[in-house]
């Protein structure tokens, strides 16, 4: 019997290595030091290695046929996923939301030109477009209509055909009646209103979306000029389906033709760039800052909406020979025109808008009240 020269225990007379300790034996000592031995195990270690490279080679180029899929097949692979946390936002909220996110801010970032603004702008969408339905024909639509009237990115995403024809046909419409108001509006989207009655459409002439936080003199700021369409009407059969509020709008309103009103609100905001020889509020910088605060400071005070609808009013008296108040001339209009704000005021473009809607809707055949405010917007419009 033999022991282990470091612990002492016995061991077999063929162990070379002591099962208790791992010191070699005797006997292992005798073998590690034949030169022809340590070439059998230095082969088999070698073995070993190739073997584990091997696979590590099989690894790598599994990971490699992998990524060539996904990008041969775009982003199919993931699409279960997105429709998993689709469904959870929906669950959420109650109803069939949109996935985009229409309030990303960007910081920190230098831009420099008007057009590198837009490409901003377009990314935004363009990064997510990936989660929307493969609808090759609603994406034709929104090509067709950037394209037709300059607007930087149009995304109905999850938005059937049908509608997306109709949404379409209302723009259309209104960029014929109005064909000098290309070029101011950066987005038409699809989003989630944060109460689902918010809104139906909703026109938000300046959006800080890049640098909002940082210094102008540090970074040029990326404002949007958008409308928004709520997800809870436009992605919701049940919904948009149900007729418009009864006397509220203008005669034969549809929650489509609500888009005209909104357009009556962008119309307004470009005849003031126009009075102001502005041509752009996208790209922000220090020579225009100015600018851009008195344009905002005037939307705020409603002054130059108020001077519009004054306006209109003294035509409409002077043309009819009648003495109508706002009061009378709103009602002309619709009961929503007439509604006022908090403070008790009317809201001048909120009769603005209704007068678009009119127009929209019945042309020539507009109230004359409606057409006087028509005549001052297309003048302006040049």
């Amino acid at each position: 019997m033999r022991h282990c020269l470091k612990c002492g225990i016995e061991v077999e007379v063929d162990d070379n290595f002591c099962p208790e300790c791992g010191h070699w034996t005797t006997k292992g000592y005798s073998f590690l030091n034949d030169k022809d031995n340590l070439k059998v195990i230095n082969g088999k270690v070698v073995i070993k290695q190739n073997q584990v490279s091997y696979l590590i080679s099989l690894m790598f180029l599994f990971m490699i046929l992998s990524i060539g899929i996904c990008m041969y097949r775009g982003i199919d692979i993931l699409k279960p996923f997105i429709y998993i946390k689709r469904e959870f936002i929906s669950h959420k909220y109650g109803y069939n939301t949109t996935i985009l996110d229409n309030n990303n801010q960007y910081y920190n970032k230098n831009v420099f030109t008007l057009d590198e603004a837009k490409n901003i702008i377009n990314e935004d969408f363009s990064s997510q477009s990936w989660q929307c339905s493969d609808a090759i024909d609603v994406s034709k639509l929104e090509t067709e209509i950037e394209n037709n009237y300059d607007i930087v990115n149009v995304s109905f995403c999850e938005i059937s055909l049908t509608e997306a024809e109709r949404i379409k046909k209302t723009i259309d419409n209104i960029y014929n009646l109005f064909p000098n108001i290309k070029g101011y509006l950066t987005n038409i989207t699809i989003t989630n209103a944060l109460n689902k009655n918010d809104y139906v459409a909703y026109f938000q002439p300046i959006y800080q979306f890049v640098n909002s936080t940082n210094n102008i003199n540090d970074f040029n700021k990326i404002n949007k000029s958008q409308i928004l369409l709520n997800s809870y009407y436009f992605l919701n059969e049940n919904t948009l389906n149900k007729n418009v509020k009864d006397n509220w709008y203008v005669n034969d309103a549809t929650y489509e033709s609500l888009i005209a009103h909104e357009f009556g609100h962008y119309i307004t905001y470009v005849t003031l760039l126009k009075e102001k020889n502005i041509e752009n509020t996208i790209l922000e910088t220090k020579d225009n800052k100015t600018d851009i605060e008195e344009i905002k400071n005037i939307i705020k005070s409603g002054t130059y909406t108020e001077e519009l609808v004054t306006s209109a009013i003294n035509n409409y008296n002077y043309s009819n020979n009648t003495n109508l108040e706002i009061s009378g001339f709103a009602e002309l209009i619709s009961n929503y025109a007439k509604q006022k704000n908090s403070k008790g005021n009317y809201i001048y473009d909120e009769i603005i808008a209704e007068a678009v809607h009119d127009y929209y809707l019945h042309g020539s055949n507009s109230n004359k009240a409606s057409l006087e405010i028509i005549s001052i917007l297309k003048k302006r419009l040049g």
